[in-house]
């Protein structure tokens, strides 16, 4: 579920930094791979022996979308993502009024979509690779306006395209659907927390931990919002949380040593910098940190061990689009 890129600020102090919020994602394992794979052989023969049923190409659909997550490789992802389009496509030529048909085609465009919005050159492709999104997903919802997930897979691309109270109303019609659709909650924090409206986004990562507290990338979400309160100890606890859930998660090492750094922590910072550009060693927000702690630590005096006289003046964190 998830696919964020960190910020690359030319400056850590005094410029704009944008602490990362990252959607709920399941880390993908060989084993569900290869399961996978084995549906995806058994759903190509069904194809085969019976083309006139629409939900088998839409289940292939699916599998080929699931598959397209855990690819490495960008050109393999590409490949499978053309496969859920084109089963897409053939599942509504049989039957148009398929739901599931229209949400796996709108997930397809959104996925190319996205890949396209990160070169300026594809700019608008991506938008009109979001248009076609928001069309598939309305037509799902035109379909069965009860069902949740179209309501936040329309949010999610609302709000990509800065129409943030229309995908607040998604989000809270598929919690009104479904209270515990924790997608839809963490999402909806993420809006508001994009609209610097950290309380409400707290309220609804809040909600989704005490559901599952299983969730690293809530548990870093929720810290971005209590390190913009200056809220400190609570942000600590929430970005640790996180980095214990998922030992290898860059993006909260990064986040964590900026909350350091606040704080004029510079050797707790310098720890999770290097974790983080250990991670990623092309973690760009984690580079420019390290002569930003380096200045630092010469202005010490040398009884000061790890704290400095005062934290440098970083603005507050603010929050992308979700997914």
């Amino acid at each position: 579920m998830t696919n964020s890129r960190l910020p690359v600020p030319g400056k850590i102090l005094g410029s704009v930094i944008l602490l990362i919020v990252v959607l709920v994602f399941s880390v993908f394992t060989i084993q569900r791979n290869r399961v996978w794979k084995t549906e995806l052989s058994l759903l190509e023969d069904a194809a085969e022996k019976s083309p006139g049923k629409a939900r088998i190409f839409s289940n292939l659909a699916r599998t080929h979308y699931l598959l397209a997550e855990s690819e490495v490789d960008s050109e393999a992802a590409v490949a499978r993502i053309q496969q859920v389009i084109d089963n897409a496509q053939t599942a509504l030529k049989r039957d148009p009024t398929l739901l599931d048909a229209h949400v796996h085609l709108g997930n397809a465009y959104s996925y190319l979509g996205q890949m396209a919005a990160a070169a300026p050159e594809t700019a608008e492709q991506a938008r009109l690779l979001g248009d076609m999104a928001i069309d598939s997903f309305s037509r799902a919802i035109s379909i069965n306006p009860e069902y949740p997930d179209a309501h936040v897979n329309l949010g999610l691309e609302l709000s990509r395209k800065g129409q943030k109270q229309e995908a607040i109303r998604e989000y809270k019609i598929a919690i009104e659907l479904n209270p515990l659709h924790l997608k839809a909650r963490n999402n909806l924090g993420n809006v508001y927390q994009s609209q610097q409206q950290f309380q409400l986004a707290i309220e609804q990562y809040l909600f989704c931990l005490d559901l599952y507290s299983g969730m690293p990338e809530v548990h870093n979400n929720l810290a971005n919002s209590y390190l913009s309160l200056k809220r400190y100890e609570e942000a600590e606890q929430h970005y640790k949380a996180a980095i214990n859930l998922f030992k290898d998660f860059g993006i909260a090492h990064t986040n964590l040593a900026m909350a350091y750094l606040e704080q004029g922590k510079v050797k707790e910072a310098r720890f999770h910098i290097d974790e983080a550009l250990r991670i990623d060693p092309n973690n760009k927000v984690a580079a420019s940190m390290v002569s930003t702690v380096q200045l630092q630590r010469s202005q010490m005096p040398p009884d000061a061990g790890a704290a400095q006289s005062g934290p440098p003046a970083f603005p507050p964190p603010a929050a992308p689009q979700g997914q």
